[in-house]
């Protein structure tokens, strides 16, 4: 039997203790050093041919930033974050098949309509409390945000409704949002 072995040196780095994360420099240390490690990981395991994994590192990677967001005081900040999710999300989405992957699918298209949510509540909530009247292309930037949650969302609802069982789809549901 051929085997493949990977061997990645980098996996054996004395990692931090970690009890509590008290301050945003904390959260930023742990956050470059896992996300060097998610990248490392993805050109390895590419979609072509890893698609679970590869789909399941980009959604870490996301969920780093989330949980960075967290801590982040600065807006400018917080929707650049935002906007990394994002592209790290979208393209998987937009990729994988939602036949072959559906609970992937589903899980990475919830997680992206929540994304786009927040990035037209950001940007709302910015051009509402500006000094001057909006730009024409800000407002085109908020309904591509909309058109996004509708789109993504809309698929997902599809995707849901094609369950027969009511009580199938019920915890079907149940499980994505968990």
């Amino acid at each position: 039997v051929h085997k493949q072995f990977i061997d990645l040196p980098t996996l054996y780095l004395k990692w931090p203790s970690v009890t509590d994360v008290t301050d945003i420099e904390q959260a930023k240390f742990l956050f470059r050093l896992a996300n060097t490690q998610f990248k490392k990981a993805l050109e390895f395991l590419v979609i072509d041919g890893y698609v679970t994994d590869h789909s399941r590192l980009k959604k870490d990677i996301a969920d780093l930033y989330k949980y960075l967001i967290l801590m982040e005081t600065n807006q400018a900040r917080i929707y650049a974050m935002y906007e990394r999710r994002r592209e790290s999300l979208e393209p998987i989405v937009d990729v994988i098949n939602p036949e072959a992957y559906e609970a992937l699918w589903t899980e990475l298209s919830i997680e992206l309509v929540n994304i786009l949510h927040e990035m037209f509540d950001l940007k709302y909530a910015e051009l509402k409390h500006a000094k001057k009247m909006p730009k024409k292309g800000q407002f085109d930037l908020l309904n591509s945000y909309g058109n996004g949650v509708l789109k993504h969302g809309l698929a997902v609802a599809i995707k849901l409704e094609t369950l027969k069982e009511l009580g199938d789809r019920d915890t079907y549901i149940q499980a994505i949002i968990n």
